[in-house]
């Protein structure tokens, strides 16, 4: 009997199919995040020049990997890595991708934009992302998959400390 030899194939690369810590996207000036509510009313989060430092977590409610972000958006900012004055925001998929109500259950009082357009400029194939954008039209200071509540607070914590 012959015995079978298995073919390998080279890794992929990762950079080109998932953004990672230290490598954000486009550095610059970072639009408006624009929106709506879980109850549709529309939303617009300052961005751009003197916004406050700003975590977007890219959620939604049929992520399992999503469950331990939910709290941690709503809760204390610092928990996530963030300084006191900082805020996170989740961005979910436009109505009709979403269940506006349960988004609204799952974030509680946490602020929550729904805006397919963000996950396209942010080129988010899928839940749990991270972005973090820097105060005073810094842009983009980090982004990547959100594995875990403490890796996304390690990553943030990192990228403010060196930037």
């Amino acid at each position: 009997m012959r015995a079978r030899t298995r073919r390998r194939h080279p890794a992929p690369v990762l950079e080109r199919l998932v953004p990672v810590p230290g490598a954000p996207g486009p550095r610059g000036p970072v639009d408006d995040l624009v929106g709506c509510d879980p109850g549709g009313a529309p939303v617009r989060v300052a961005l751009g020049a003197g916004a406050v430092r700003t975590l977007l977590l890219f959620l939604s409610t049929g992520c399992d990997g999503c469950r331990p972000f939910w709290p941690a958006a709503e809760g204390d900012p610092v928990a996530l890595g963030l300084g006191a004055g900082d805020r996170v925001v989740v961005v979910a998929r436009d109505p009709g991708r979403e269940d506006g109500a349960m988004l609204a259950r799952l974030a509680g009082t946490g602020c929550v934009v729904m805006s397919s357009a963000a996950w396209d400029r942010h080129r988010v194939s899928g839940p749990p992302f991270y972005v973090l954008v820097g105060p005073v039209g810094q842009g983009v200071v980090t982004e990547g998959v959100a594995v875990a509540v403490a890796q996304v607070a390690e990553d943030v914590r990192r990228a403010t400390e060196a930037g």
